[in-house]
């Protein structure tokens, strides 16, 4: 099935066996482990691409950024110039106070930079504890768990009461079945879904999509 501009519709607008057969699967037997390893080699795991690294040059620049830190450079400037012109006249030059402001802005930036460089470790660490957790998969018409990076498109999923879900999918088959997408359309209660359900509209609202379901 194609649109008129020769593109395939999204799944919400095709049935079904229509999704099953543009994606080359199974309803019951899922991909074979051969096209699930192809898909996987092909499109990639089931994972955000991790951004590169900042280097601390970019972090520190970032963190001296922030207007009170430019504010207390500016003070610190001030202050020297102040004391340099008092030195330069025969006065007396109060060194500790620029020392002191100059000491402020070091550490507050290098405690900036540590806590920074933590969160982002802690985050990572989180997601890779994501990305293990089993998914119930059907493949060669088996049941069989596999790591949430490890599903690929065309992948039939058995989704059950509590499951977080672990991609975006197309429903194949339902009953009674709901979802909280409150993360995603803002509704407080619970969306009804149903595998039967087809669209004909390409804007039909994400809230709206009831044989969708979001990760």
């Amino acid at each position: 099935m194609t649109t008129a501009n020769g593109q395939t519709p999204a799944p919400f607008m095709q049935d079904a066996p229509a999704v099953i057969s543009t994606l080359g699967t199974d309803a019951h037997q899922g991909l074979t482990r051969e096209q699930a390893a192809h898909n996987l080699n092909q499109y990639g795991p089931n994972a955000f691409t991790k951004p590169e690294p900042e280097s601390m040059l970019s972090r520190i620049v970032k963190t001296a950024a922030d207007p009170m830190l430019i504010m207390l450079m500016i003070a610190a400037a001030i202050t020297l110039g102040i004391n340099i012109t008092r030195t330069m006249a025969g006065g007396h030059a109060d060194i500790l106070e620029c020392v002191g402001i100059f000491f402020a802005i070091a550490l507050s930036v290098t405690i900036t930079v540590v806590m920074e460089g933590r969160s982002a470790k802690a985050f990572e660490a989180l997601n890779d504890i994501n990305n293990d957790t089993t998914v119930t998969v059907v493949r060669d018409g088996e049941v069989t768990l596999v790591s949430q990076r490890g599903i690929t498109i065309g992948d039939a999923l058995q989704i059950g009461t509590g499951d977080k879900l672990p991609a975006d999918a197309r429903l194949i088959e339902s009953n009674d079945l709901t979802a909280d997408e409150s993360a995603l359309t803002g509704e407080s209660v619970p969306s009804a879904k149903a595998a039967d359900a087809v669209f004909a509209d390409p804007k039909t609202p994400v809230a709206d999509r009831t044989n969708m379901l979001y990760s």
